[in-house]
């Protein structure tokens, strides 16, 4: 949110109206300070602040005015706990948003993928449209939109590659892909290998997501990679990338399809298992396959 604002501007978006006093209620001191802080803010960025200093100041000095609290009390205003919550849950009935849920990261992953990746190529461009989607349906915002950025993003970069691959001989790919992952390749360069890293266990979250996108988007082209395992998966920051992807194996047109498929469950779900990550083999399968029939 910009920091400067025109007396006549604050009057246009920090003002309360009537139905905003009905929300304010009884509230006193700090508490209706920050309440009607967060409500104009909500309002106009379809989100809440994360902290105070995500507030102008004569934002908050103007909303004081009205409320009759002295501006100095919203530094006591507590950014935690079941006040805030409580304020938060009011103002998202009073403007018809809800929560968003893990099915809604899941979809605006998607829709950023499809829709947004291929015009606009800057995390701050696809962040801001994903804010304003997020305003359009009417959910807040997840707590952490990079994260949702990050995986539109890896899942727009995975289908463009899946296009091209499929554009090419099985020649064409294999000395490309041996281009870039060979003794001398780039990547080879950039990334270790997932099984040379020792990431955190919030890291390898992350780290399994992008992973689960990526076969279940191989799974929903009929594919499984044939010989997946941490040796060839690369692990750079918060990001992964697939590689030896030339060897793909038609799931249901190869007698041993499911077989493969079944495999890259096991050496990975063991991996991620073994650093302390629980994941189900059996429920990653399943969950696969759902995308291939």
């Amino acid at each position: 949110m910009r920091r400067e604002w025109e007396p006549e501007e604050l009057i246009e978006a920090w003002t309360l109206l009537d139905d905003d006093w009905d929300l304010v209620g009884n509230k006193t001191g700090a508490t209706r300070l920050g309440f009607g802080v967060l409500l104009k803010f909500f309002e106009q960025e379809g989100r809440f602040p994360r902290h105070a200093g995500e507030v102008p100041k004569a934002a908050v000095d103007y909303v004081a005015g009205q409320v009759k609290v002295d501006p100095a009390l919203f530094a006591e205003y507590r950014w935690s706990g079941s006040t805030i919550e409580y304020h938060r849950a009011q103002v998202r009935e009073a403007l018809g948003f809800r929560e968003s849920t893990r099915a809604d990261e899941d979809v605006l992953a998607g829709w950023l993928a499809d829709k947004i990746c291929p015009m606009v190529f800057t995390d701050e461009g696809l962040r801001a449209a994903l804010l304003s989607r997020c305003r359009t349906l009417k959910i807040e915002p997840p707590g952490r939109p990079d994260r949702i950025v990050g995986a539109g993003r890896a899942r727009f970069e995975r289908e463009f590659c899946l296009h091209v691959l499929n554009g090419l001989s099985a020649d064409s790919a294999r000395s490309l892909w041996e281009l870039a992952t060979g003794e001398d390749g780039f990547l080879q360069e950039l990334a270790p290998r997932l099984a040379q890293v020792r990431p955190s266990k919030e890291l390898l979250g992350v780290y399994f997501e992008q992973l689960r996108n990526g076969m279940r988007e191989l799974a929903r082209a009929g594919l499984a990679h044939g010989d997946l395992s941490p040796y060839n998966v690369l692990a750079q920051d918060e990001r992964i990338v697939m590689i030896d992807l030339p060897q793909v194996v038609d799931i249901v047109g190869n007698p041993k399809g499911m077989d493969f498929l079944m495999r890259d469950c096991h050496n990975m779900a063991t991996w991620f298992t073994n650093r302390g990550l629980e994941i189900d083999e059996q429920e990653l399968f399943a969950d696969l396959l759902t995308m291939v029939f």
